[in-house]
């Protein structure tokens, strides 16, 4: 009896796995926080209008400290630069033509002294010359820290691809970035492999391996089965397991 309750358990906890939606770094192209110091070898600087440059801070305010670690890079007026310059930094170019979701996730701040505030644009090009924009920060001014993601797109024939970030001069209190990164968008796969060890009456091992960006697999295990709309929708509750569990093996 024992071993017949097992066994009906087993098969709904094979069709139970399903990956979770937690991103890791695969196949990340660039990655920069900065925490070396400095402006990282390759990136260089377009002066569009002036002459002021990116530049790395430690710490520092508006808003205090870097996103995250100690370093960030910003991009202020010292007070003797002409009002209205504007410079980009460009990062070194990738090849981005196997990537089939490219995304760019960075964190930024542009906060506003007596009103005005200092404009942030993005940009990207296949040839480093021709920018053509992704994204304009001219509409508000952000105080605190705040991250974003863009969707970057997709070139299948150039094997170069460029990335900007354009900080135009407003008298503001200047702008600042933090934690760079392109890499593929989050895609969890569900897992594979799935194979049972050590079965017992009540117990067993079960392995798998996990794919894409998953960390983690949400096992659910029930003694009814589970209704299709409450898997789609993520309400199910296993009444036997129901839990995360890292590294694609787990003691059931």
């Amino acid at each position: 009896m024992k071993m017949n309750y097992f066994r009906r358990w087993l098969a709904v906890l094979f069709l139970s796995v399903a990956a979770a939606l937690q991103a890791q770094q695969l196949g990340v192209k660039l990655s920069a926080d900065f925490e070396d110091g400095k402006i990282p070898d390759g990136w260089t600087q377009e002066y569009i209008t002036g002459s002021q440059a990116w530049s790395v801070e430690q710490g520092g305010t508006y808003p205090d400290g870097a996103y995250s670690g100690e370093w960030r890079i910003a991009l202020r007026n010292p007070g003797r630069q002409t009002l209205g310059f504007r410079t980009r930094i460009v990062l070194p170019a990738l090849d981005l033509s196997d990537m089939v979701e490219p995304i760019l996730c960075f964190a930024y701040a542009n906060d506003k002294w007596s009103g005005d505030f200092d404009y942030l644009s993005v940009y990207y090009s296949l040839d480093g010359s021709e920018w053509i924009p992704l994204e304009d920060y001219d509409e508000r001014y952000q105080a605190l820290w705040a991250t974003d993601t863009l969707d970057l797109p997709r070139n299948t024939e150039s094997k170069t691809y460029y990335i900007a970030f354009e900080g135009f001069d407003r008298l503001g209190r200047g702008i600042v970035l933090d934690d760079i990164k392109v890499r593929p968008s989050p895609n969890c796969a569900p897992p594979s492999a799935v194979m049972f060890r050590n079965i017992e009456n009540t117990a067993a091992t079960v392995v798998w391996a996990e794919n894409m960006d998953a960390t983690f697999t949400e096992i659910k295990v029930s003694s009814t089965p589970f209704t299709p709309d409450s898997l789609a929708d993520g309400s199910a509750v296993g009444d036997i397991i129901d839990g995360r569990y890292p590294k694609g093996t787990a003691l059931l």
